[in-house]
């Protein structure tokens, strides 16, 4: 082999090596793409999981508002509840105040006519009374006329 064919083979041999450090290098810039995609793709599913987490919060933080709101209107409906029941019960007292009223005005009458009821009976033993000593006062008086003719 000439000096020629020696550095022939030899540029062949460098230039071979050369082509598969490039082959090579493309080979690693594509595995380092592969990994970059797939941690590109891991990362939008990481950020769809918190958005997932995201809407899954908030969906439990409506619900826990509408649950809260629930009760409040559960509480509201309690309170009319509540309150239909006492003026029901200051509306029986007023109409039982009017009932006991009316009973002791009922009283208040009866004792009324009783009282003109013992003033007409005092009236009447005291006209009796008064009757018979007038009735006696006339015989008397009749008797003394009598008397006083008959001796004449």
């Amino acid at each position: 082999m000439h000096v020629h064919q020696v550095w022939l083979w030899i540029s062949l041999q460098v230039y071979q090596v050369w082509i598969s450090l490039q082959v090579y290098q493309v080979w690693i810039s594509l595995q380092v793409y592969q990994v970059w995609i797939s941690l590109q793709v891991h990362q939008v599913w990481i950020s769809l999981q918190v958005y997932k987490v995201w809407i899954s919060l908030h969906v439990y933080q409506v619900w826990i508002s509408l649950q809260v709101y629930k009760v409040w209107i559960s509480l509201q409906v309690y309170q009319v509840w509540i309150s239909l029941q006492v003026y029901q019960v200051w509306i029986s007292l007023q109409v039982y105040q009017v009932w006991i009223s009316l009973q002791v005005y009922q009283v208040w009458i009866s004792l009324q006519v009783y009282q003109v009821w013992i003033s007409l009976q005092v009236y009447q033993v005291w006209l009796w009374i008064g009757l018979g000593s007038l009735h006696k006062l006339t015989l008397c008086m009749l008797g003394n006329l009598l008397s006083a003719e008959f001796l004449k």
